[in-house]
C-alpha cells in the first residue's frame, strides 16, 4: 500500500511501515532501504570483490610467470603457479554455484 503524505517538510511517501522522504539525496533513500539486511549488502560486495580479485590476478600471475619463472628455468616454481591458477578457476568457478 502506497501512499504520498503532505508533511511541512515536503512530500513523504509510506510503503507498509516505512516512511520514505523523497527529499532527502537519492544515495540516502536507497540505503534506507538496505538498512535491514546490511549483513547481507556487506557479504554480497564482499564476495564481488574477491571475484574481481581473482579475475584480475590471472593476468598478473600469467605476466610473472612469462617474464620471471620461465626465463630463469624455474619450472617448478612454473607448475606451482600453474597448480594455484587451476585452483583459483576451479574455485571461482564452484563457489558462486552454491
Amino acid at each position: 500500500m502506497n501512499r504520498e503524505i503532505k508533511t511541512n517538510q515536503g512530500n513523504v511517501s509510506t510503503m507498509g511501515f516505512m516512511m520514505i522522504d523523497f527529499n532527502r539525496p537519492h544515495l540516502a533513500i536507497f540505503a534506507s532501504y538496505y538498512r535491514p539486511h546490511l549483513l547481507l549488502f556487506a557479504a554480497d560486495m564482499l564476495c564481488a570483490l574477491l571475484t574481481a580479485a581473482v579475475d584480475l590476478a590471472f593476468p598478473m600471475m600469467t605476466k610473472y610467470t612469462i617474464d620471471r619463472l620461465l626465463p630463469q628455468g624455474l619450472y617448478p616454481f612454473f607448475f606451482v603457479m600453474i597448480g594455484l591458477m587451476l585452483l583459483l578457476y576451479v574455485l571461482r568457478i564452484v563457489v558462486p554455484l552454491k
